[in-house]
């Protein structure tokens, strides 16, 4: 499924303390780099050491459990956060297993993605268990809610983490054999999530009473810059309008403010 990555190109929170997602965030800034040169610390023995922490982490079909002991994977898009840090480290190291390990995370995702034709097509729960069959796992978003569900940042970041893979490859594997899961992800939030002023409304809530899913309206700055990630992920990798100018309503909103 994976492809040969291209050796000759341009080197161009519920987690276990912050560790992991402030390594992912700066995952994002050295994969993501808009130079053609990529710059990275003079000493990413720290880095690399997190990576191999988030690789001791992941079992044989690409759950990484959200914490040593946890019994969760993905709460709250934990995963695909440090998914983005197998791809700094990668990107960096080209050892393979980096890339392996960010790939059957994908993978792994791919497999809860609800594909039903139903209305919760392209979305994810919440959280679910780290242990096969990995069944979603029921928590509570507030007073009155027993589940949570269609997470904005989850379905967008799913598609970002496959045009990572492109960069990182070289070639469209992943993007080719995921890509009806990501356009789902993608018109999900589109069709669910996003308010008619561009922005996206986090996710949905299940209230014990009156017994029904209903919008979380909260709007976190951090989902919009996700969002954002996605649909412009979207575009590029898909060539998809209305993914495009989802992503444009964003980065101007993002000017203005």
């Amino acid at each position: 499924m994976s492809c040969v990555a291209n050796e000759n190109r341009s080197r161009s929170s519920t987690w276990c303390g912050i560790a992991l997602p402030m390594f992912a965030l700066c995952a994002w800034v050295s994969v993501c780099q808009a130079s053609s040169a990529e710059t990275f610390p003079q000493d990413p023995t720290q880095a690399l050491n997190m990576a191999d922490f988030i690789l001791s982490m992941e079992d044989s079909n690409g759950a990484i459990a959200d914490a040593p002991g946890a019994g969760t994977a993905n709460n709250d898009s934990n995963m695909e956060y440090a998914l983005i840090g197998l791809a700094a480290a990668y990107s960096y190291s080209h050892n393979a297993s980096y890339l392996a390990g960010f790939e059957k995370g994908i993978g792994w995702l791919a497999a809860r993605e609800d594909m039903t034709n139903t209305t919760w097509r392209g979305s994810w729960y919440l959280q679910y268990s780290s242990i096969p069959p990995y069944d979603e796992i029921p928590v509570s978003g507030g007073p009155g809610t027993t589940n949570v569900r269609g997470v904005d940042a989850t379905s967008a970041l799913f598609v970002y983490l496959l045009y990572l893979d492109q960069r990182l490859t070289g070639c469209n594997a992943l993007v080719q054999t995921y890509a009806s899961h990501a356009q789902a992800a993608l018109d999900f939030i589109i069709n669910h999530n996003l308010d008619s002023d561009g922005l996206s409304w986090s996710s949905w809530l299940y209230y014990s009473a009156p017994k029904r899913w209903e919008l979380y309206q909260e709007k976190y700055s951090a989902d919009q810059g996700d969002v954002y990630l996605g649909m412009h992920a979207g575009a590029l990798i898909y060539g998809s309008s209305a993914d495009a100018s989802a992503a444009d309503t964003l980065i101007a909103l993002a000017v203005l403010d």
